[in-house]
C-alpha cells in the first residue's frame, strides 16, 4: 500500500508500506530535503549529502 500527500510549496510525504506474512519486519525512514537526505533504519541515523535530484 502506499500513499502521498502533497502541501502547499511542493512539500510531498509518501508512506509505501506492506502488511505479508514471512517478510522481513524492516522499517525504514528516508527524509530527502533541499540541503541533502536523512536515513533512519533500525534506529541507527545516516545523514548524507547530496541531494537527490526532484
Amino acid at each position: 500500500m502506499s500513499v502521498e500527500y502533497e502541501y502547499p510549496g511542493g512539500v510531498r510525504v509518501t508512506h509505501l508500506g506492506r502488511q505479508m506474512d514471512q517478510c522481513t519486519n524492516r522499517s525504514s525512514i528516508t527524509l530527502q530535503g533541499s540541503r541533502g537526505r536523512a536515513t533512519l533504519d533500525f534506529g541507527h541515523a545516516k545523514i548524507g549529502r547530496p541531494a537527490l535530484p526532484v
